[in-house]
């Protein structure tokens, strides 16, 4: 990204979609794992859903980032997912409302989507009113079928990339479960690192995706509410009960609207 320029979710092309916590390692005095990842290489070779870690950084993938982790979840950070060994994280990257757009390869009202390059003086809501990151479950990396998750806390459904739109209704009888969800750092897809408003946090509906869209929520495994971070730096506990109106605004960098009550 350029000079005052917040990172976007992923670039143009899938191969070398590095992820914003990704980006953003040259800025955390993490030399080590700074010379492990290669951003003069791919991230993943293959096309589609054959895409599997490059070898060149599968050191650096399955590194595990203590300060991109929550001490709540218990999930093994490290699996073997389908496109390699990778570590986990908690805290994802704010992508807008999710309405009435939720496709991340579209130009979102969030801070982040493919190849966004959103500036401060672009945050016209005000930095302190806009979300930046919001924390979320580790998936348990296991993929079942049924009417049900085998685990709605660490599954979401999800539906193959020529399907239709998703609606509340197909979400609602999907019949594919992934715990694909937050499984890998430095991949910048949209289960792996980020989130939506278009729900509560910790709302009662498992997350929903198809192909680089979907609603993947907020999430914890606190009591009563998630970690959020602010565009001004500023931390702070959300509690669940939060207006969905007021948690959508939050959201939005340049809604207009008058954030209150939270």
């Amino acid at each position: 990204p350029g000079v005052g320029v917040v990172p976007p979710a992923a670039g143009q092309e899938s191969q070398w979609a590095f992820s914003v916590q990704a980006k953003i390692l040259p800025y955390m005095e993490d030399t080590a794992l700074q010379k492990l990842l290669n951003f003069k290489q791919p991230l993943t070779t293959g096309s589609g859903g054959s895409q599997v870690f490059n070898t060149v950084q599968t050191q650096a993938i399955k590194t595990i980032v203590a300060s991109y982790n929550c001490p709540s979840d218990t999930q093994e950070r490290v699996q073997t997912t389908a496109n390699g060994d990778a570590a986990g994280l908690n805290y994802m990257v704010n992508m807008g409302t999710g309405t009435p757009e939720y496709s991340f390869t579209k130009k979102l009202d969030g801070m982040f989507w493919y190849n966004s390059n959103v500036r401060h003086r672009q945050i016209i809501d005000g930095t302190s009113k806009t979300l930046l990151v919001a924390e979320c479950i580790v998936g348990n990396n296991i993929t079942t079928n049924g009417p049900t998750a085998e685990d709605p806390l660490r599954q979401h459904a999800s539906f193959g990339g020529s399907a239709p739109p998703i609606t509340e209704g197909s979400c609602a009888t999907a019949s594919r479960w992934m715990g694909s969800r937050a499984t890998a750092w430095a991949w910048g897809r949209e289960f792996n690192t980020g989130f939506n408003t278009y729900a509560l946090p910790n709302g009662e509906k498992p997350d929903c995706g198809v192909n680089g869209a979907g609603w993947y929520g907020a999430r914890s495994l606190h009591s009563g509410g998630v970690t959020i971070g602010m565009c001004d730096g500023s931390a702070t506990f959300l509690a669940d009960d939060v207006e969905l109106i007021v948690w959508r605004a939050m959201s939005t960098r340049a809604g207009g609207e008058v954030v209150s009550g939270r």
